[in-house]
């Protein structure tokens, strides 16, 4: 019996070493496990702060897409005025020609007054030419007729 017994408690001692050495390996695979929950909650904790920054950009990137719109239609808005004003300046463009084709026409009318008037006064001017020269022809005439009636006169 007391072989019995010491084998017993050989057999006690070596399952109470083999139940210490499952016990040291599951402590070393929680150690593992721990680490690798670490490793885990880490790269969640990567994930998390990767995913706060994309939602971040996407705000910057709606944000951004906001404002090209409102850009968009602020350019329109300038396009349209810029052609506004372009049609007014193309206008007073069109009414100061019409202004400067007026006073020519008024001009060449009044120049082509100037050479009727012009004309009239030369045909005007020969015609008094041609009475004066006939009046000096008969005052020569009437001079040359007063100068033998002199000479009659003195003989």
């Amino acid at each position: 019996k007391e072989t019995s017994f010491m084998e017993q408690l050989s057999i006690i001692n070596k399952a109470g070493e083999e139940i210490q050495r499952k016990n040291d390996i599951l402590n070393e695979a929680k150690k593992q496990l721990d680490e690798k929950e670490a490793d885990l909650q880490k790269s969640f904790n990567q994930i998390k702060d990767m995913n706060d920054s994309f939602a971040k950009m996407k705000e910057q990137i709606e944000a951004s897409q906001q404002q090209l719109e409102e850009d968009k239609i602020a350019h329109a808005k300038q396009k349209e005025a810029f052609k506004d004003l372009m049609s007014q300046e193309q206008d007073v463009l069109n009414n100061q020609k019409k202004l400067v084709d007026e006073s020519l026409q008024s001009l060449k009318h009044g120049i082509e007054q100037f050479e009727e008037n012009k004309s009239a006064f030369k045909i005007e001017q020969s015609t008094v030419v041609e009475h004066l020269q006939k009046e000096n022809l008969k005052l020569k005439e009437f001079q040359g007729q007063l100068e033998e009636r002199q000479l009659l006169l003195d003989e």
